[in-house]
């Protein structure tokens, strides 16, 4: 008898048999990552950019240095607000989540990038606040999108083995790094900054021809021709021709499967029915949220620590750069659940010691900004390897059909309490030891509650909702 179409064994198989990780996964992996670099420019360019000017129609006032980058005063730290809400606002991203599912992977990608390249140029271009504020919230839009479309589409290509791969060797921390560099250089024209840092993203119209939709998703929507053409030139990519596969071998055993239902066709009622994905969304809840407001708030923090500040958003991103591999090498020894609690208890570690620093700063007399410089870096490289840890865990946790909903689903509630990070970080002005204790007790929480989850590490993807629930009563 042949095995079932949906069976994630077959077709983690079917991968293996057509190269496993050969020269067609390292060329969908640059495809899809490389956009990490303009969306980082996205996400951080308000950190130097993030003052208003008196009057946005005139190019030529000059901004002072210090209200551009360290986002001094309340009405900054709203603004700041403004725009963690863009970047995590999935809520309003709900569209881009249901045409994920609905009308396939590669389509949607195309949507998220067009919808950053918009947001982005609007950005500079803005006449008014309004405007501003409105390109944000569309720049949010398409980040969400791809922050989550970017990881499950390039992990649909990959086995057990090489997933962690796809949230390992992203560029987003070397687009920080040059974000401080082209910062520096155009820092008399914000709206230059915005023009120049969208210019990458036009790379999609050039790249979006020859990219292939998830035959993951094609075979759960009952597209089994398309899926065995990808499968076939997977395998001519891969240099594994002699690999055969005719649609026979599909279509008997996909007629009578009916076990889960087709991707997009499932309800938001009907999800959190399922007991198995309630649980997994609710502690995947409780980790994101935990986690964005330590990261953002220790970005946001740097502004109370001091600095060069272009020179302190190069460190950021450098923080991210080394993070992600060094992450990727640990987990080949830790399984998902220990990585996870690893880097953020390592975070919550720097970020007490560095608390405990600052209340006793005065005493100390030698200069110590060194030291606490040093301490917030390591806390940010554990909070970008956490990043890494928990974008992977929360993929493999959910199956084919509603992976990029339930991924959508958690990023509503991180986005949500996304809006603290800012205004905590903002307390740092007049009690500077308070945010860090709350950012410290924020990523334990998340190490702790990483343990009520599944290990999925080194298992077959989920394909089907009952296999999920099978797996999680195990």
């Amino acid at each position: 008898m042949r095995s079932k179409v949906t069976d994630s064994k077959n077709v983690e198989d079917i991968f293996d048999g057509i190269g496993g990780f050969g020269r067609f996964q390292v060329c969908i992996l640059v495809a899809l990552l490389m956009f990490e670099v303009p969306a980082a420019f996205t996400i951080f360019s308000p950190i130097i950019s993030g003052a208003t000017p008196k009057e946005w129609t005139c190019d030529e006032i000059r901004i002072p240095f210090e209200d551009i980058c360290l986002c001094n005063g309340t009405l900054t730290s709203s603004k700041s607000s403004i725009v963690v809400e863009g970047f995590q606002n999935h809520t309003l991203d709900n569209g881009v989540i249901q045409a994920t599912t609905r009308y396939g992977r590669r389509w949607t990608l195309l949507g998220t990038i067009i919808f950053l390249l918009t947001g982005t140029l609007i950005s500079g271009l803005s006449p008014n606040l309004y405007l501003y504020i409105v390109a944000r919230f569309i720049c949010g839009m398409g980040y969400s999108g791809y922050a989550s479309l970017s990881m499950t589409y390039a992990m649909e290509f990959l086995t057990p083995k090489w997933r962690s791969v796809c949230v390992s060797f992203g560029p987003f921390g070397e687009g920080i790094m040059l974000l401080g560099v082209i910062g520096y250089y155009f820092q008399d024209s914000w709206r230059t900054i915005y023009l120049v840092t969208a210019i990458p993203y036009f790379a999609i119209f050039a790249i979006f021809p020859f990219l292939p939709e998830s035959p993951r998703w094609l075979l759960k929507n009952g597209q089994i021709p398309e899926a065995v053409t990808v499968f076939r030139q997977i395998a001519k990519i891969n240099r594994h021709e002699d690999w055969k596969l005719s649609e026979e071998n599909f279509i008997s055993e996909s007629k009578n499967n009916s076990a889960s239902p087709p991707a997009g066709s499932m309800s938001y009622v009907e999800f959190f029915k399922n007991a198995a994905m309630r649980r997994t969304t609710l502690c995947l809840v409780a980790v994101w949220c935990t986690w964005v407001i330590m990261y953002f708030g220790i970005s946001f923090n740097f502004k109370n620590i001091g600095g060069d500040a272009y020179l302190n958003i190069v460190f950021l991103g450098l923080c991210d750069t080394l993070a992600y591999p060094i992450a990727y090498l640990i987990g080949l020894r830790l399984n998902r659940r220990n990585l996870v609690a690893l880097f953020m208890s390592g975070s919550a570690l720097f970020l007490i010691s560095l608390a405990i620093l600052t209340i006793f700063k005065d005493d100390f007399v030698i200069d110590i900004s060194n030291i606490t410089q040093s301490l917030l870096l390591l806390a940010k490289f554990c909070s970008a390897g956490s990043r890494s840890s928990i974008r992977l865990f929360t993929g493999e946790s959910f199956p084919t059909p509603v992976r990029n909903m339930g991924y959508g689903i958690v990023g509503v509630a991180a986005s949500c309490v996304g809006l603290l990070a800012p205004q905590l970080a903002y307390l740092g002005s007049t009690s500077p030891s308070l945010p860090l204790f709350i950012f410290a007790g924020c990523s334990l929480i998340g190490a702790g509650v990483s343990f009520l989850l599944r290990e999925t590490k080194g298992q077959p993807l989920n394909e089907d909702v009952q296999e999920n629930k099978a797996k999680a009563n195990k």
